[in-house]
């Protein structure tokens, strides 16, 4: 409800707004409004229109009327005998699970739009979940169902592909990100990311590195040009700069007791199906052979081959079989 603070007083303003106008050092106005949470889809340009309106039409208050949500709520302007009836969704109040989904479509429809105002491409802009306090860069291309929340920013360039779910993240200019769920993180630029990784909270991406699917990272930091394409799982880790890490590569970090660090240097080679158990160091240029089961730390420059020595035993199975085969 809006009232006319300099004709009704102060008086008749809700009993908590007077100390809250004290407190905040508020002066004399023309008009106070009272905006209540429930009603979120009240703007300050809403109010300033309205404030016009009474303004142009002399009238003292302004009250709220319910409705339902086909014909949204109506103000009922009251001045020189006369009433006057403005429709408006803004005005809707949540009341049950009917008016919220109605809300926050209307909430995030307006963020989507003013996104593309500025400049960012968004082809479905009914069909994404973007906070108002996300940061986007003009020229960003964001496909339907994408969920980016939070204090997230994305910078130029940036392609952020369908079934992506970010929150709070940092995202570097020109990086491509598929089908990926990434909370708490900064990913560099020129980055390719997904589908389906998971980047989570702490975790530092840096420049040129690629992601693939099915890629788990957990409170670690990755260098620049580091290529992990798929199906690995990095944990409490530090990867230098230009690492490979093969499909299949595991950083064990937990004990069962306490989670421990590993750290793996610049230009390293580690091979598909390698498990890597903390805590370990691993020295730059080393090469970790496939299949292996590394417990001790590798030096620079070390090849290290951590697996059984294959065995082929010939007719065995003849022999197994009593030669019936």
């Amino acid at each position: 409800p809006l009232c006319s603070y300099a004709e009704r007083g102060i008086q008749s303003l809700p009993y908590c707004v007077v100390p809250c106008m004290r407190d905040a050092h508020i002066e004399a106005a023309d008009y106070v409004a009272v905006v209540y949470t429930d009603m979120p889809l009240i703007t300050a340009e809403y109010l300033y229109s309205a404030a016009n309106e009474m303004k142009m039409r002399g009238i003292k208050s302004m009250e709220l009327h319910k409705a339902s949500i086909t014909e949204y709520r109506e103000f009922c302007f009251e001045g020189g005998g006369a009433k006057h009836k403005v429709d408006s969704y803004n005005t809707t109040v949540v009341e049950d699970a009917k008016t919220l989904s109605f809300v926050t479509e209307k909430l995030y429809s307006a963020v989507s739009h003013k996104l593309i105002n500025k400049g960012v491409i968004i082809p479905f802009p009914n069909r994404v979940l973007i906070d108002d306090t996300v940061k986007v860069a003009e020229g960003v291309v964001i496909d339907p169902y994408v969920s980016i929340k939070g204090c997230s920013e994305i910078n130029p360039g940036v392609n952020i592909g369908s079934y992506t779910d970010m929150e709070d993240t940092f995202v570097g200019s020109d990086t491509v990100i598929m089908s990926s769920n990434i909370k708490g993180a900064v990913i560099g630029k020129n980055c390719a990311i997904g589908p389906f990784a998971v980047i989570r909270k702490g975790s530092k991406i840096g420049d040129g590195v690629r992601l693939g699917d099915f890629v788990e990272i957990k409170n670690s930091t990755i260098g620049d040009n580091v290529k992990c394409a798929h199906l690995a799982y990095i944990g409490d880790a530090e990867v230098g700069n230009a690492t490979n890490v093969g499909c299949g590569t595991v950083f064990a970090n937990y004990d069962g007791v306490k989670k421990h660090r590993t750290v793996v240097g610049s230009e390293v080679f580690i091979g598909c199906n390698t498990n890597l158990v903390a805590p370990l160091t691993i020295g730059d240029n080393a090469y970790i052979a496939a299949g292996s089961t590394v417990t001790r730390c590798v030096p620079d420059g070390a090849l290290c081959i951590a697996r059984e020595r294959q065995i082929i035993k010939e007719d065995w199975i003849s022999k197994k079989s009593g030669g019936d085969k």
